[in-house]
């Protein structure tokens, strides 16, 4: 798919990355990883975690490692 190999490509060996995703229902959600990207590897990472800010539109502050 070109969209996921083009947002692969911006990823490759960044580290320190924070993705943020907005869904349909107005959940605000995302995630960190501080170890350099890798393509097609697992990313091995003790400070990874994902998060939640907004759950249906209302505003929430949650971290799950």
């Amino acid at each position: 798919n070109k969209n996921e190999s083009e947002f692969s490509e911006k990823l490759k060996g960044k580290k320190d990355i924070i993705i943020l995703i907005e869904d349909e229902r107005q959940n605000l959600f995302g995630g960190y990883i501080g170890n350099e990207i890798k393509i097609n590897e697992a990313v091995n990472d003790n400070s990874c975690y994902v998060f939640s800010l907004r759950k249906n539109g209302k505003y929430i502050s949650k971290r799950y490692e």
